[in-house]
């Protein structure tokens, strides 16, 4: 009864033979039918756990699951048959017109009726058992297939939604199905009676449905013994009966939604992923409806042969503008926002001209590749003899079969009934070439207890696909990671026959750049199979390659250098994202030393903030920087390059060494390694110690550190033994192989956990150092006289992979092969024997004497199997600070301290884990409650906010979750969008749109970001403010999708604005004056749109920003964006006092300066 709970459609006889195999055999692959054994009462079973079904689920319940989110979609019934149609899964609804809180809603009139039988009052039947549910529903489904296939005859329209009436309809049922049972009756009812009331039932809706119902009757007494529960069957007498007559006549009073009104359906407007679309004839269809004159677009559409012929969204609104007269914008009309639907394995069907049904071309492909990949294991044979031959069949003929395959202009739609005799058509042609060696294909055997990554790797290499397709060792690794996240560390034979899939389709998208193009042009780029890998990894080509193109051949030298720079970028931006993933380092590329500018010397190089190198640098710099000007960055000699006084990448920075401060100060967060990847993390930091100091004299200081900073004190004791004891190069291979080594090991023993320690021994470290440095001095390594450049890096990862216990690891190799070729350049083993000799000993030692180390203190450097909670006071300017509510109540109920007041007030704090509450209210609390307890004694960890000149460093909470202040989430946003241009040329009016627009986008979304008129408080505000009265936070993640709607609205309404944004002229002059300011904002169309105000901010922010030497473009951008977020947060009363109230009393930009810290008093109002 409890799975029930879980799953309505998970019991025995819900889920029966008869509706089960139309919907099975047309999902899985008729190779694998067989597989699939029918049986009474749970319709079927499989050995999802030893043979390829487990291609399909990891069990049945799993794989029932997918069965029931492909099937049900419009017209399922006249597609697949009555059998298959069920009426318990949650039916889909279309936002229709304009998306906002409350949206007008429309479903497919075929879905009416399973919102009519999901009505019924189940739960109350619930406690009868499983089959007396299952009895009802199976009976109420003979009446409801009976009537959408009489009143809709397998069409598909749309009808507005109206959920009042439901409930009205639900309220008649429950009141008629809820009337006590007489007991009298139940005693004295026979078994021919139940079926004989049943039967004439069903013959008065129709005459057909009598045998019907009387032949699930026979079934249901199986199940159910009639004699030991006849109450039970009187319930499902009353249920289905009423059911039935209520069901009839709120069918009759509402014909309009029950039938076909023959009329022009609703005009659509389809998502994939990122990319909009409509069908061409629902637009023809929509100027008809309208009456508008189309001209030559609407002749355009009605010559149009293709039925299924799509136009972007972009096409569609210009052709629109351009031809469609007296009309309103395409973006005004009435649409149906239909988003593309997938199951883990197929596309859900898409109705189209009434009874038609269509998938897209892309989802078609891969389907197919799919089938012949994993179902068929056609690549097990492909070897290079047959390959040109395979790719030859596969894929050219098929285009030669279907155009629509590898059109790159926009999206495309494929009949279903097309795409069937394509597959039928691609088994003919396959079996032709390929048949005989089809028959010895091997499937994946099946394991015994864990699998980890060298189980994957042995299944891989019996199916021969490692050996005929190496390129698969580039993914394999980052393929396995996403399962095992997925999965929770726990991977079935499911898993693995995923990872055996997705491996072959990223080799193929990898090496057919047709291929990859197709998919990237129909909106494929973040789905399946690339969702664990960018597509810029994809166009991996070394960069020796290139140069060697560059010195062959000079003409047309900037592009080509644009085209290098290009790749290097999508390449970097991919490695970021697969480290992203966790759970394994990723291939490294060729490294280099930063240099930070070409006047630095190497000392000054190596101590450069965070010893950034290529593998390290892009994955923070995309995270720190916008996505629009971080193509502008390129990866040149000195690591990051670009021209920091012409182009945008002047607003983070002055210069190289200068944006590499912001990196440095911003990453290196608890964290970072789950959030921003492996290569992000960096042990040159310096580490935060948190100190609590109580307010009883005699009671101890506390110190507290993160755990990951555990691991930077450790690193901190080699480079203090090895900056003055060795050359600069030297000690940078040193650090880099050892750097290896601790990013393993902190993932290994935190698994991304953000834990704080108490114990870490300052003097013991100290000891640590001492040691390495007599360790270094003492043993002498004698068998490494004679090292030569191989043995160097066989050392090298012998010494990294020991402390782990394997023999191999591809990407330690990977790794240290990275490295070797940038060692060979700078330290000559001819003239330098005894630097490679030190770097291997050295680097052996340290992690030799660092496993011990750790071993010993591991307490200081392991996560906690059970998570000790102990608030944290957040310092914020001159107050107390606050704290996070949910921290606060664990560690007072866990040190027995009284929380009344805080479960009385949990409908405010239990919102989410964010809530906060201020220092002050929390103590005036605490004393009310515990008087007899120091509130200033009660253990608390002290943390500071960070920001750094345009972010604020994220906050860890939970265990691996992280969060900002909503004030500064606040401001980030509204700065990506200056910068970004917005304000340029936009004008009075359309700034007020923008400014609406960015404020209700926030607010629609997070309450944290409502904004209220302190005039017009309500009772329900005030206690809210009242309890909190300190900054709020929000997760990160969330933010991001706000982030990205409001992205996707404003570039939709402002699109044409930030298309033409003008960058900031650099100064020639040694003597800036404010007219120069003046002239540049102009310039820029700022006046245009703050004819009135500008001015007078502008003069405010230059006033600060005056001071002596030459004011550079950085500079120039910082004045003309802190003018602009001045003027949008201080000219509305309502967003400045909210502004105000969530700054506490922190000047946050862009307040942060004397000249303005004047503020309202926020506490007045209540």
């Amino acid at each position: 009864m409890e799975q029930y709970l879980k799953d309505p459609n998970n019991f025995p006889g819900y889920f029966t033979t008869e509706n089960a195999f139309p919907i099975l055999e047309a999902y899985v692959h008729k190779d694998v039918h067989d597989l699939f054994v029918a049986f009474e009462p749970t319709a079927f079973s499989a050995e999802f756990d030893r043979t390829k079904a487990a291609i399909y689920g990891k069990d049945l319940s799993d794989f029932k699951h997918e069965l029931d989110s492909f099937r049900n979609f419009p017209g399922c019934l006249h597609k697949f048959g009555p059998l298959s149609r069920t009426y318990r899964t949650t039916v889909r609804k279309f936002v229709v017109g304009k998306e906002s809180k409350d949206p007008n809603v429309a479903v497919y009139k075929s879905d009416l009726f399973a919102l009519m039988v999901q009505c019924l009052p189940i739960g109350s039947i619930i406690s009868y058992g499983e089959y007396v549910v299952a009895a009802v529903e199976y009976y109420c489904a003979i009446y409801l297939r009976h009537k959408e296939a009489a009143l809709l005859k397998g069409f598909n329209e749309f009808v507005d939604y109206e959920e009042a009436v439901f409930d009205r309809f639900k309220n008649d049922l429950v009141a008629a199905c809820s009337k006590k049972i007489d007991e009298k009756k139940a005693k004295a009812l026979k078994f021919a009676d139940f079926r004989k009331n049943i039967k004439k039932a069903f013959h008065t809706i129709d005459p057909s449905l009598g045998p019907i119902a009387d032949k699930w009757t026979t079934k249901v007494e199986t199940n159910l013994n009639f004699n030991l529960h006849k109450p039970a069957y009187l319930w499902i007498q009353q249920y289905v009966t009423v059911f039935m007559t209520k069901a009839e006549a709120f069918i009759n009073n509402h014909k309009e939604w029950f039938t076909l009104n023959n009329k022009f359906d609703r005009f659509r407007l389809f998502k994939n992923d990122e990319t909009y679309f409509v069908l061409a004839k629902e637009l023809y269809a929509e100027i008809r409806r309208s009456n508008y004159n189309g001209g030559e677009f609407e002749r355009e559409l009605l010559e149009e042969k293709d039925i299924l012929r799509t136009l972007s969204w972009e096409e569609a609104e210009k052709k629109w503008k351009q031809f469609v007269k007296d009309a309103p914008s395409l973006d005004n009309i009435v649409k149906a926002h239909y988003e593309i639907f997938r199951t883990k394995h197929r596309a859900v069907f898409i109705p189209y001209c009434g009874n038609k049904h269509c998938i897209l071309a892309s989802d078609a492909l891969l389907e197919l590749m799919r089938t012949w990949f994993t179902v068929k294991g056609i690549l097990q044979k492909v070897t290079d003899q047959y390959r040109q031959l395979f790719i030859q069949c596969f894929f050219n003929k098929l285009y030669d079969f279907e155009p629509k395959f590898f059109s790159m202009d926009r999206q495309q739609f494929l009949d279903v009934n097309r795409v069937e005799s394509i597959n039928t058509w691609m088994e003919t042609e396959m079996n032709g070439q390929f048949g005989p060696l089809l028959r010895s294909c091997k499937h994946i055997t099946s394991f015994r207890g864990h699998i980890d990554f060298d189980d994957v790797v042995e299944r891989l290499k019996q199916t021969n696909i490692l050996f005929n397709f190496p390129i698969i060792q580039n993914f394999h690794k980052i393929v396995y990671s996403k399962y095992l996240e997925r999965s929770k560390g726990k991977l079935t034979l499911c898993d693995v026959y995923g990872i055996y899939e997705q491996c072959q389709l990223l080799a193929f998208i990898a090496t057919m750049p047709t291929l990859r193009h197709f998919f990237v042009s129909h909106g494929h780029a973040k789905m399946y199979p690339t969702d664990c890998i960018e597509y810029g990894y994809l166009f991996l080509e070394s960069r020796q390659k290139f140069n060697k193109l560059h010195e062959t051949d000079k003409e047309g030298w900037e592009e080509k250098q644009a085209r290098i720079a290009d790749i290097t970028r999508k390449v970097a931006e991919a490695r970021a994202k697969q480290t992203a993933q966790g759970l394994g380092l990723p291939p490294p590329g060729p490294q280099k030393i930063a240099s930070g500018s070409d006047k630095m010397s190497d000392a000054a190089r190596f101590n450069s903030p965070g010893y950034i190198t290529n593998e390290n640098i892009f994955p923070i710099l995309k995270y720190y920087c916008d996505k629009t000007i971080y193509p502008l960055f390129i990866l040149g000699d000195c690591d990051v390059e670009g021209d920091y006084k012409k182009t945008m990448i002047a607003y983070y920075a002055d210069n190289t060494l200068d944006l590499y401060v912001h990196l440095d100060q911003f990453r290196g967060f608890p964290g970072s390694l789950k959030l921003c990847g492996f290569y992000s993390r960096t042990y040159r930091k310096k580490v935060i110690k948190h100190t609590f100091t109580p307010d009883t004299e005699g009671l101890p200081i506390i110190n507290f550190w993160y755990k990951q900073d555990a691991y930077v004190l450790l690193f901190e004791q080699l480079y203090k033994n090895e900056l003055d004891r060795q050359g600069l190069w030297t000690t940078v291979f040193i650090d880099f192989f050892s750097t290896i080594y601790l990013v393993y090991k902190e993932y290994q023993m935190l698994q991304y956990c953000d834990e704080y320690t108490t114990e870490i021994d300052m003097e013991l470290l100290d000891r640590f150092r001492h040691h390495l440095s007599n360790t270094f001095d003492e043993e002498e390594a004698n068998e490494m006289k004679e090292l030569s450049f191989e043995n160097t890096a066989t050392a090298l990862k012998k010494a990294i992979r020991n402390p782990f216990e394997i023999k191999h690891d591809g990407i330690i190799e990977e790794y240290v092969d990275a490295m070797m070729p940038l060692l060979k350049t700078e330290v000559d083993i001819k003239k330098h024997p005894k630097d490679y000799i030190t770097i291997v000993h050295h680097t052996t030692i340290f992690i030799r004497e660092a496993e011990k180390f750790i071993n010993d203190n591991i307490r200081w450097f392991k996560r906690d199997d059970v998570w000790k909670v102990t608030p944290r006071l957040f310092k914020h300017g001159n107050s107390k600070g606050f704290f996070i509510v949910s921290e606060l109540v664990a560690a007072l109920k866990k040190q027995k301290f009284n929380t009344h007041w805080f479960k009385e007030q949990k409908q405010y704090w239990m919102r989410d884990r964010l809530i906060t509450i201020s220092h002050a209210r929390a103590h005036l609390i605490f004393y009310a409650r515990n008087m007899t307890a120091e509130f200033g004694d009660f253990k608390v960890i002290p943390t500071e906010i960070i920001r750094t000149k345009h972010r604020c460093v994220p906050i860890p909470y939970g265990r691996k979750k992280h969060c900002i202040p909503v004030l500064d989430a606040f401001m980030e946003m509204l700065r990506k969008w200056v910068m970004r241009g917005i304000f340029q040329n936009l004008g009075v009016e359309r700034s007020d749109k923008f400014r609406r627009l960015f404020l209700d986008t926030l607010a629609e979304n997070d309450e944290k970001f409502k904004m209220i008129d302190p005039n017009n408080w309500t009772d329900h505000d005030r206690v809210w403010l009242n309890f909190q009265l300190s900054p709020a936070l929000i997760n990160i993640g969330w933010l991001a999708e706000i982030d990205s709607k409001l992205e996707a609205s404003i570039n939709k309404e402002f699109g044409d604005v930030l298309g033409k944004r003008v960058d900031v002229k650099p100064n020639e002059l040694d003597q800036f004056s404010y007219e120069e300011l003046e002239k540049r904002a102009k310039d820029m169309g700022l006046f245009v749109t703050f004819p009135d105000t500008m001015g007078k901010y502008l003069e405010m922010v230059y006033g600060k920003f005056k001071r002596p030497g030459k004011v550079t473009t950085n500079d120039m951008y910082e004045m003309l964006e802190h003018a602009q977020c001045l003027l949008f947060v201080d000219c509305d009363p309502v967003t400045k006092h909210w502004f105000q109230f969530n700054q506490f009393d922190v000047p946050v930009f862009p307040y942060n300066y004397d000249k303005y810290q004047a503020r309202t008093n926020i506490f007045d109002h209540f």
